[in-house]
This record gives C-alpha cells, sequence and structure tokens, in this order.
C-alpha cells in the first residue's frame, strides 16, 4: 500500500502545483490519471510551402483540423471541428511548453528536424503522417489530452511563436 500512497501525493502534488484538482481515481488496483475533458482526433493536412519576409527561409505550414467529440456520447450534439495552421516549430514550442509544465509526464518526442530534402513531397508527407501520430499520441494520453496548453495549441489562431513564447518566459 505504501507505493501507491507516495505516487498518489505525488499526483496530487503535481495537481495542486499546477492550479488544477487532481484528477484521479482509486480503485482496487491503485491510483489512476482520469480524462476529464472529451476525447479529440487531430488531421494534419494540406502541407504548403511558405516564404518568409522577415527571416527570407522558407518553410511548410500545415493544417490541422481537430474534431472533439461531444462531451457525452449520447447527447444529441455534432462534433466541434476547428482547423488551425501551424508550423513544425510550433510543434517544437508546445512540446519544451508541456515538458517544462508538466515535469513528471513523460511528453512524446516531437518528430525529428531535418533540414536535407525538406520540401521534396514524399519527405513532407513523412513528417505530415508523424506529426499526426504525435499528435494523437498527445490526445489519449491521460493528462496531456486534457492539458490546456494543447487545447490552446489545436484551437487558437493566432501567431503560435510568439504565443508559446510568451507562455514559455511566463512560469506558471
Amino acid at each position: 500500500l505504501f507505493p501507491y500512497t507516495t505516487l498518489f501525493r505525488s499526483m496530487c502534488v503535481l495537481a495542486g502545483a499546477l492550479g488544477r484538482t487532481p484528477l484521479i481515481e482509486i480503485s482496487q488496483s491503485g491510483p489512476a490519471w482520469r480524462h476529464d475533458s472529451p476525447p479529440f482526433t487531430v488531421h494534419v493536412h494540406s502541407p504548403e510551402k511558405r516564404s518568409s519576409t522577415t527571416a527570407k527561409a522558407d518553410y511548410t505550414v500545415f493544417q490541422l483540423t481537430t474534431v472533439f467529440s461531444p462531451s457525452e456520447p449520447e447527447a444529441d450534439e455534432s462534433p466541434l471541428t476547428m482547423t488551425v495552421e501551424r508550423r513544425y516549430s510550433h510543434f517544437t514550442l508546445l512540446h519544451a511548453l508541456l515538458v517544462e509544465r508538466y515535469p513528471v509526464v513523460v511528453v512524446p518526442q516531437v518528430p525529428v528536424k531535418s533540414y536535407a530534402g525538406r520540401f521534396q513531397e514524399q519527405f513532407v508527407e513523412t513528417r505530415r503522417r508523424d506529426l499526426e501520430r504525435w499528435c494523437a499520441r498527445i490526445g489519449r494520453h491521460a493528462v496531456l489530452g486534457s492539458a490546456d496548453e494543447v487545447r490552446e495549441f489545436l484551437g487558437i489562431e493566432s501567431d503560435a511563436v510568439s504565443y508559446f513564447a510568451t507562455l514559455l518566459t511566463n512560469k506558471y
């Protein structure tokens, strides 16, 4: 029983430090994280090569369409769908933010960055699939799938670079 008590206290401390109520269920097998928000799926699609006017460098923008399921499956609601644009660098900023804000949670690694052939069709398609898989892993995660930072990443159409950079510099 001692290991469960220690684990439970650690989970509560983490939740309290983040200003949230603990997302913990206690069962016969011990404490476990629980979801507090409806599931979602993310489709990464429509890659488009763009040029920066300030950095004078080309980059690829992906469309992220997120489908949020109704909070109660039996409710007569249609799913909420949102589409935003994100660059690879936005994913790395989100990853850095999640690692900082959730220090005891194992955050999946973002797909590896590569410069060689980054605008070739095969590379872009591989990156698109890898980013979609990464979003699916985050969405299935009991803690990260409910994180405000993830929901904002998927739903706020803004200059994501400055938005997430601001979140990283404003600690809690």
